[in-house]
């Protein structure tokens, strides 16, 4: 048996264990569990105060961005006027220079390493 030991005001999860201190603070509740939640594949929900499906992360492609944010009006400007083999060549190369960074989760800034107080950060 697990238990999964929260703050009861807020919902914030304090531990999970087959271990626990008896009696709990009495700021704590704990919801009980058949088995080990499995933190990969779920998470903790505070609101519910219990375990969801954990959301499939939403990535944001740094080509795209390049395309398509405001900030880089000016790559807009001359990515339009060129042919499909000009983009595409261009494409594999920023593609290269990228390599991993490529892709960003969607919070993420648009920038790969940005200074404090920058408005894309």
């Amino acid at each position: 048996m697990w238990r999964s030991i929260y703050k009861t005001a807020s919902g914030r999860l304090v531990s999970v264990g087959s271990i626990w201190k008896d009696p709990l603070p009495p700021d704590e509740d704990f919801l009980e569990l058949p088995a080990r939640p499995d933190q990969g594949a779920d998470m903790w929900d505070e609101a519910t105060r219990n375990w969801v499906v954990r959301p499939p992360k939403v990535f944001a492609d740094r080509l795209e961005d390049l395309k398509t944010h405001p900030r880089f009006g000016k790559f807009k400007q001359v990515w339009q006027t060129m042919n499909a083999q000009q983009k595409q060549l261009l494409a594999t190369v920023i593609i290269t220079l990228l390599g991993k960074a490529r892709w960003r989760n969607q919070s993420e800034s648009i920038i790969i390493d940005p200074e404090e107080g920058d408005p894309d950060a």
